[in-house]
């Protein structure tokens, strides 16, 4: 990688690569410039005795002092740990006691300082001036990255800790080059493309999928941290990039079908003629938010992989997302295989070094044969990779049968602009039902019903039948550990914080008051089962 950066930086010394979308429009960066600076901050970190298999760690929003942080680790053999630049004190303490890095990069000296006492080593703590302003040589920063070698440790990476405490994901510059090789075969990026980027870098899809594929390619980064966020702030930088490859996930495809749909204006700006590439992950696009982007011409694909695996495995093909929750086929390189039990399992130069000062767990996660054990049920089908649900999202119906979540909450979630999140319950109870987190408000039941019913229709008359829902009135809390930095749900957590509404769905006896709150669905009519 770090030869990657530095081959990308001498053919393309001019291209203002780095754009911060922002009220006070700054000037783009120039790779020369980026040189310059990675030079200067290589000079600090030899001044601070960091050298090859050290460890530094960054708490701050997507930006030009955390890119040239990361770039100069990758360059003179530094580990980066990227950390949710949202995280409170005490989780980002609890990170930092985990990893013991050499140097932090947050958004003040002083409060990092704080975090920083009792690591050993007394590692240095700075804030986003201090990465800048110490002369640098480039032909030693040229020096150091020749001595980085393939099995060097690039970044550790958290997962979002859906299943449990977050692990650090040891991934290697082998595991991000291999990458990048495959994308190359499968991803068309011509120099000077614009990617209008909003993914955060401390996760593996914009931190290493656009982010690295964007740098390696000679294309240009447009940063708004929040256009994801809201439609007509994306659309507003939309027009003003005229972005060639845009990557996101299916909750922000959808918010934008939605918003364009019926204004042509917004039609012909969002789809102009340099549109190259539009690519989503994280969870199957609905079908008709497929059809509607490809419709009018988008080239559209899908890709599927996790932290650990740096993180693609399979991608579509451009117009061939014809069958919903099909990830499309392996990238070159890699391979997939189904076990027995329906987990899927990976194999290929992809595949992370293990989970940092985890051997229990790095052993855990291979089978007998080497195999990574990724923890997603799935299928090979003629079309590609089926993905069914994780492993941790099956539960149990009384009556033995097995039900998996995934397929009924993201119909709910990507389905309705009003259910912000939804979790499917039924763990040794007598039939499914679901938990629902509004998106703003305390919203009626009965005004949910029409979309919840339309949302679950597909398994009526199944076993997997979804006969009620409680209609929560709050948002689910990433201080209380229902949500991951990522906003993913952590099941177990808020099933057990729900416990309460969870007894007015199915022992409504005992919850009166709460029963304003549940919607009844099909033939269900509140009466508690016998027994």
């Amino acid at each position: 990688m770090a030869r990657l950066i530095l081959r990308t930086a001498r053919e393309h010394p001019d291209l203002r690569f780095f754009n911060a979308l922002d009220p006070r429009r700054l000037p783009g960066f120039t790779w020369r410039r980026a040189l310059g600076d990675m030079a200067s901050l290589a000079e600090t970190f030899r001044s601070w005795g960091l050298g090859r298999g050290d460890r530094i760690a960054c708490r701050l929003p997507n930006g030009y002092p955390m890119l040239v942080w990361e770039l100069t680790a990758l360059c003179t053999g530094v580990a980066s740990v990227p950390l949710y630049p949202g995280l409170d004190d005490a989780r980002a303490g609890e990170l930092l006691r985990r990893i013991t890095p050499r140097a932090f990069l947050c958004e003040e000296a002083d409060r990092g300082a704080l975090l920083l006492e009792g690591l050993p080593g007394r590692p240095r703590s700075i804030g986003p001036q201090g990465v800048f302003g110490r002369p640098g040589d480039l032909q030693a920063l040229a020096e150091e990255a020749r001595a980085v070698g393939p099995d060097d440790i690039a970044l550790i990476q958290f997962t979002s800790g859906t299943t449990g405490r977050s692990k650090g994901v040891v991934l290697t510059h082998r595991n991000l080059a291999s990458q990048q090789r495959a994308y190359a075969s499968v991803w068309k990026v011509p120099p000077g493309s614009r990617f209008l980027s909003h993914l955060p870098w401390h996760h593996s899809y914009g931190g290493i999928s656009e982010r690295f594929t964007a740098l390696c390619r000679g294309a240009r980064l447009f940063v708004d941290t929040e256009a994801g966020r809201d439609p007509d702030r994306l659309l507003a930088a939309w027009r003003r990039v005229r972005p060639t490859h845009f990557c996101t996930v299916p909750k922000v495809f959808v918010r934008l079908m939605n918003r364009l749909r019926g204004d042509r204006a917004a039609e012909r700006a969002f789809f102009h003629r340099d549109l190259n590439m539009l690519f989503t992950a994280g969870a199957p696009l609905p079908a008709e938010c497929t059809r509607y982007f490809e419709d009018r011409g988008a080239r559209l694909m899908e890709g599927w992989g996790l932290t650990e695996t740096s993180p693609t495995v399979t991608m579509t093909d451009p117009g061939d997302r014809r069958i919903h929750s099909v990830v499309g086929r392996p990238i070159p390189g890699v391979r997939v295989r189904v076990a027995a039990d329906g987990e899927i399992l990976v194999k290929g130069p992809n595949v992370m070094k293990g989970y940092f000062r985890e051997p229990a767990l790095t052993r855990a996660a291979f089978d007998r044969r080497g195999w990574f054990r990724t923890g997603d049920l799935g299928a090979v089908m003629p079309e590609g990779l089926r993905i069914i649900c994780r492993r941790d999202g099956v539960f149990k119906l009384l009556n033995g049968e097995k039900v998996a979540s995934m397929p009924v909450e993201e119909a709910l979630t990507l389905g309705s602009g009003r259910i912000q999140h939804a979790v499917a319950v039924g763990e040794g109870r007598d039939f499914t039902a679901l938990l629902l987190f509004p998106a703003s408000g305390d919203i009626p039941p009965e005004d949910l019903r029409t979309e919840v019913e339309a949302a679950v229709r597909p398994w009526a008359s199944t076993y997997a039948e979804v006969k009620a829902a409680a209609v929560v009135p709050r948002e689910l809390s990433l201080a209380e550990g229902e949500l991951t930095p990522t906003l993913k749900v952590v099941r177990r957590r808020v099933i057990q914080r729900c416990a309460e509404w969870l007894e007015a769905i199915y022992r409504p006896r005992r919850h009166p008051r709460l029963q304003r709150h549940i919607l009844r669905l099909g033939d269900a009519d509140g009466r508690e089962p016998a027994g």
